[in-house]
């Protein structure tokens, strides 16, 4: 089992679906969600939406962006991504 806190232990946890978890501790926070970029876990997503997804059942979207091209067109896109799901 992998050691996620390097020794130091969690305050709270919250685990919406597997690859899809908060946890809290003194020293750090640990965010991950499966199919989410990076960045917007890190700028978008706090430690409180996922205990407000869990205790609430409220749905994460935020918006996003991304390079596409089409007809050979290259253009950006923004689409929305859902994020946090309570199910």
């Amino acid at each position: 089992m992998k050691d996620e806190q390097s020794s130091s232990s969690a305050a709270e946890f919250v685990g919406l679906k597997p690859k899809m978890y908060g946890l809290k501790s003194a020293v750090m926070e640990r965010k991950t969600a499966k199919g989410v970029s990076k960045m917007i876990i890190q700028q978008q997503i706090q430690y409180s939406d996922y205990k407000g997804t869990l205790l609430y059942r409220r749905r994460g979207l935020a918006k996003a962006q991304k390079i596409g091209s089409h007809n050979h067109i290259v253009q950006t896109v923004v689409y929305q991504k859902s994020t946090l799901c309570p199910f």
